[in-house]
């Protein structure tokens, strides 16, 4: 049975595309049929992260009725399936975001997981995700603007019945101007279920256009991304460093790739 679950943020730039590509890459690393889906239709950058394949069709073909979401799903190098959606002005201005719930329902048994990608924010964007999703994931930074952000997301998220799994706290660097997780959970009163550290790796990783979870994983946001996939899938994580062998011929690969 095919489960959707819609990742969104209170703001903007606290690492939630870059968690659903991560996350989506672990859970397919680990056996499961995953596809992401980039639902920020004002604001479009999964494809930005993957390398800006070139596409047949968007979800914004989708949703005008020009093609259908089989149409839409293209496989990622990495082996992620992905549904793009447009960064045409004229597309973004000529799609209805008030039938992306009953479009992204359409999903429903193409796989296991389907990760969505909402917009940031209190918007008709971010509630159609709500909407369409079965389970919800709050991404947030560990600041108190974010963390304020978040709040008002989650009341999004219960007011249209939506279940939270938790918090997933990203870009932590573990200074004293940062909330600790206690605290965050006391605020949002939803548990935090992971934290990814802030990692150089990640940049690294959007340049080669891949997943850091591919590209890097041994990196510590990776083995991070990993342990929330596990987790989610009811499963325990032990991490295990790639033989040298291993990482050697992986960049190798990746190198020829740059």
């Amino acid at each position: 049975m095919s489960k959707s679950i819609g990742v969104i943020s209170g703001k903007g730039g606290v690492g939630k595309t870059t968690t659903v590509i991560n996350l989506g890459s672990a859970l397919n690393q680990f056996g499961h049929e995953v596809i992401v889906v980039d639902a920020n239709i004002s604001s479009p950058n999964m494809g930005t992260y993957l390398g800006n394949p070139i596409v047949a069709a968007t979800l914004n073909d989708v949703i005008m009725g020009k093609k259908t979401m089989q149409d839409a799903m293209v496989m990622h190098q990495s082996g992620l399936r992905t549904v793009f959606s447009s960064i045409s002005f004229e597309d973004i201005k000529n799609t209805d975001v008030k039938k992306l719930a009953e479009t992204l329902k359409q999903m429903k048994g193409f796989g296991d997981i389907i990760l969505i990608d909402g917009s940031s924010g209190q918007t008709d964007e971010t509630i159609e995700v709500v909407k369409a999703s079965d389970e919800v994931l709050v991404v947030t930074t560990p600041d108190l603007t974010s963390v304020t952000d978040t709040v008002r997301t989650i009341k999004i998220a219960n007011e249209h019945g939506a279940n939270v799994l938790g918090i997933v706290i990203t870009m932590a660097k573990n200074q004293l101007h940062e909330m600790q997780v206690k605290n965050i959970e006391e605020m949002t009163n939803h548990k935090v279920i992971s934290v990814i550290p802030e990692d150089e790796m990640v940049k690294l990783a959007a340049k080669t256009k891949y997943p850091i979870t591919y590209s890097y994983p041994d990196s510590p946001a990776a083995v991070n991304y990993k342990k929330l996939a596990a987790y989610l899938i009811g499963q325990k994580y032990e991490h295990e460093v790639a033989s040298k062998e291993e990482g050697n011929i992986l960049s190798s690969i990746l190198g020829g790739l740059k």
